[in-house]
């Protein structure tokens, strides 16, 4: 007849208990690579890409620094948007911007929403530029967003240039050193 013991019941072994008071003894690890190399979190690649590389353009970015970046900014920008927002809407009913749609260009809201914007375009245009450059790509790529200002024609352009952007984006580092330098993922 099978013995139980106190980590045992009739559905098998229990995973053991958790008592708050106890202190952690080992700590969640941070993520890593495939290749053993700490990935970049959260506040480090915000940090990396708005403190330490605001402007730069030069150098690689890994998928972590970049994506982190991204996410963090779209975060941001809903934040900002709805708060943007909810200062307009405060003073102003929709019948008003109905009846007048100047009524929100000229609104703070949107004086918030333009410094947010501008603050944030050199920051991600980096990132993207050092992305590209981590795959074997050249930043001139961006230029094609120019295309929008062709009425119809622009606009289709740009949008299968933004899926095309997106797909390099999530692809991985070029391996070992090419001409924009050392691989931040491979070294």
């Amino acid at each position: 007849m099978n013995e139980f013991n106190e980590n045992q019941n009739y559905y098998g072994p229990q995973p053991p208990t958790f008592n708050p008071a106890e202190p952690i003894s080992n700590p969640a690890p941070a993520p890593v690579s495939p290749l053993g190399r700490p990935m970049l979190g959260f506040m480090e690649a915000v940090k990396t890409c708005l403190i330490d590389k605001y402007c730069c353009f030069k150098g690689r970015a890994r998928r972590s620094e970049f994506w982190w970046f991204i996410l963090a900014l779209q975060i941001a920008g809903f934040i900002v948007s709805w708060i943007s927002f909810g200062i307009y809407f405060k003073d102003h009913t929709m019948m008003d911007y109905l009846n007048d749609p100047m009524t929100l260009l000229k609104s703070p809201a949107m004086i918030v929403l333009g410094v947010y914007s501008l603050a944030l375009l050199l920051p991600q245009l980096g990132a993207i530029v050092r992305r590209l450059h981590d795959t074997g790509r050249t930043g001139k790529w961006l230029f094609i967003y120019l295309a929008s200002i062709i009425p119809i024609v622009g606009t289709v352009i740009v949008l299968v240039f933004f899926i095309i952007l997106i797909v390099w984006c999530a692809q991985d580092s070029e391996r070992g050193e090419n001409k924009y330098g050392p691989s931040p993922k491979y070294q």
